[in-house]
């Protein structure tokens, strides 16, 4: 067990668009990490995988499953070598199409709308990276598929949820079959999509980025236990740079219009056909 009482607590990290914080914790002999998305509850992490949930008042276990899941499964395993990033998957043919973006920025209705068109989900929220060979492949942290409200009624009219996925979202779980090969077997990246801004009007617009561009993209989506590491940090830029030059990413900017989800699937679709004419 950690330690209770906390003798030294310095924040390391704030997340520029979520409320969670992560905190270096000095307590008698031992150092820890403690991350927090709300005053309610806090989750102690030492760096051997060592986890205490501390609770201010109760919680919903929904709250502390997700948390643990979405938040502190990733840290842990990009701290022990792993790129993580934060991002969803669906399988074309025999490899992954990945999307990455800010939060908010629509990374599970696009998922879903591949999925409701028959593509295989891999997740909707994190992936790690392996390089078999030297070829890069992702695979779920775990499959996952959460949404608002307005999206399940869009996409998925009448689907039953698991409920909201924490006490502080309002998204919902959506329980969905996944294929045992698609979930278990690490896929080939085909491409990268990283989700701008919406666009103006009914543009849907598409631009091919830099490799260093695509890094700094990747870099700012993964997930780490202590972000302020610097030795962490340039292992992260090292990955996400190998990744950036042996991937083509894509900056993409459409409408959020559930009914401009059609043209968008087609233009990605497009863009991916175009890379196998190469």
């Amino acid at each position: 067990m950690l330690p209770s009482q906390a003798i030294d607590e310095t924040l390391r990290w704030k997340d520029p668009s979520t409320p969670l914080t992560i905190s270096a914790v000095s307590a008698l002999d031992e150092r820890y990490f403690r991350l927090r998305m709300d005053p309610a509850f806090a989750v102690d992490v030492s760096t051997d995988g060592r986890i205490v949930v501390r609770q201010n008042v109760p919680v919903p276990q929904i709250t502390i499953d997700h948390f643990l899941a979405d938040q502190v499964i990733p840290r842990l395993l990009a701290h022990a070598g792993s790129f993580v990033f934060h991002a969803g998957a669906v399988r074309s043919g025999e490899a992954a199409l990945v999307f990455l973006g800010q939060s908010g920025r629509g990374k599970s209705t696009l998922v879903t709308s591949f999925k409701q068109a028959g593509f295989a989900l891999l997740g909707d929220d994190a992936m790690v990276l392996a390089s078999p060979g030297g070829v890069p492949h992702v695979s779920p942290v775990y499959p996952s598929l959460r949404l608002y409200a307005d999206s399940i009624e869009a996409l998925m009219p009448g689907a039953a949820t698991a409920g909201p996925v924490a006490h502080y979202s309002t998204k919902e779980r959506i329980d969905v079959e996944i294929d045992a090969d698609t979930e278990l077997t690490p896929l080939p990246v085909r491409a990268i999509f990283c989700l701008a801004a919406p666009a103006a009007g009914e543009t849907i617009e598409l631009r091919r980025l830099a490799p260093a561009e695509a890094c700094m993209t990747l870099v700012e989506s993964s997930f780490a236990l202590d972000p302020a590491d610097l030795d962490q940090a340039r292992r992260r830029l090292d990955d996400a740079s190998r990744l950036a030059r042996l991937v083509p990413a894509f900056e993409i900017s459409y409408p959020r219009d559930y009914a401009c989800l059609p043209e968008v699937r087609r233009a990605i679709l497009g863009q991916v056909a175009a890379l196998e004419a190469e």
